[in-house]
């Protein structure tokens, strides 16, 4: 990014360059320099390599809390086509000086461990006590908290990497945006490439509580018997057996930050999360929320799925994101600060076939009008044999440039079964060791 330096209508932030649109302050076209300039231009292109191995052993102690404690080493080394010798740069490199010295590889590394503790309470009951099929369910409650502290930092004094030390928790995960450069010069810091790049959870405490209830039901299932006076034949009969599935999940996370505790702006809390799960026999059902208290607005995606046994489905999908920045009032409802959209989908599904379309709107207006924001679709055909298969996939985004279109193609050496039609329900079903 090419960044201009500050003028009569641009006092307080840098200003954008022509090639990214209008000055920030005046509404007019701002003129960069063509070279540049390592004190005020932001790096948004180049290589990174990024190595993040952990090693973590689990135990218990006393069957009643389970520890995981963890460490992990994380290396990122970049690479940067700026030098005093980069073709096409104006004025030639041998009249800007600026840039020599600039190192054009940074590097970061760090360690990061982490402890975390749980236990869990449940209780468990019946609807008919008498019958040894019955259909049962187990309601647990897993509090946990964990603890993660980061040492050994060394980085590269580099403008690419300055200041990530002071990042809110908040943004932890937070998109790249603009405001990453152009805020308050006392914070500002330089534009990376992602949030991967950011340093935020040095000294970090998190409580997690997780509720889920499983139901256990009992199911037919044709098993093979051999017969002691029949050596050669085989006997099919129905027996019943257990199937586990969890059909209601709730769990609510957050997270405070021990060293923005004691800094300002104080910011040492993060987002409040809450992930709903429900999984019925022919329903399910999630809702992400995730609250921040300093902005006071909630992100939401949910999505919800009527199905049949052969998988064939019906779904709508609702998502709200604002934009979460230090500038506490970027977080409002101004359409360039705020998106939604509410989506359709359904799917068909056969042994051989398998088809999938979704189409979401932009509800711009509720009250007046929605606009096609972009759809979808996608066709898998997979031939007897299970050997090879050939998929098509179909994107279209509204104000993009036409429909994408994508082709793979697989095939399996041996080939196999036919690809059996798939069961939802056991499809769904979570941590089968849960005996009720």
């Amino acid at each position: 990014d090419d960044l201009t330096a500050k003028t009569a209508s641009c006092q307080t932030n840098n200003c954008y360059d022509s090639s990214r649109g209008l000055n920030r302050k005046s509404g007019t076209l701002s003129q960069g320099t063509g070279q540049f300039d390592t004190s005020r231009d932001a790096l948004r292109t180049g290589d990174r390599i990024d190595l993040h191995p952990e090693v973590s052993y689990p135990f218990q102690i006393g069957k009643i809390f389970d520890i995981v404690p963890a460490i992990s080493f994380r290396y990122m080394q970049y690479n940067f086509d700026v030098s005093p010798d980069s073709p096409g740069q104006s004025p030639p490199a041998n009249q800007d000086p600026s840039v020599v010295g600039y190192d054009t590889h940074p590097s970061r590394s760090y360690f990061t461990e982490s402890l975390s503790a749980r236990t869990r309470f449940g209780n468990v009951w019946g609807t008919d006590p008498g019958n040894p099929h019955e259909i049962r369910y187990k309601h647990e409650f897993e509090p946990e908290i964990r603890i993660s502290s980061l040492s050994g930092m060394n980085e590269t004094l580099s403008p690419f990497l300055n200041s990530n030390e002071h990042t809110p928790e908040f943004l932890s995960d937070q998109p790249i945006s603009d405001s990453d450069i152009f805020n308050d010069p006392a914070k500002a810091r330089s534009l990376q490439f992602d949030y991967n790049d950011r340093i935020v959870r040095r000294n970090i405490i998190t409580g997690i509580l997780t509720n889920k209830i499983i139901k256990k039901s009992w199911q037919s299932a044709t098993v093979a018997q051999p017969n002691p006076d029949m050596k050669n034949l085989n006997l099919d009969f129905a027996a019943e057996q257990a199937g586990y599935l969890q059909i209601i999940g709730l769990k609510i996370w957050q997270s405070f930050d021990l060293d923005a505790a004691s800094r300002v702006p104080h910011f040492p809390w993060s987002d409040i999360d809450a992930l709903i799960d429900f999984h019925f026999q022919n329903i399910e059902s999630n809702i992400f929320l995730r609250y921040f208290p300093y902005h006071n607005v909630t992100n939401t995606s949910l999505r919800s799925r009527i199905f049949d046994q052969y998988s064939n489905f019906l779904q709508i999908t609702y998502n709200q994101n604002f934009k979460i920045t230090e500038d506490l009032n970027d977080a409002n409802y101004n359409p360039n600060n705020h998106a939604e959209s509410i989506g359709f989908g359904a799917g068909f599904n056969r042994r051989y076939i398998k088809i999938v379309g979704n189409i979401n709107l932009n509800p711009i207006d509720f009250r007046n009008s929605y606009y096609i924001n972009s759809w979808d679709a996608l066709v898998s055909i997979v031939p007897p044999g299970n050997c090879w298969g050939v998929g098509f996939k179909f994107v279209h985004v509204l104000g993009g440039n036409g429909t994408g279109t994508a082709i793979n193609f697989d095939y399996q050496f041996g080939g196999g079964a036919p690809t059996p039609t798939s069961d939802p329900v056991k499809d769904s079903a979570k941590d089968s060791s849960n005996k009720i």
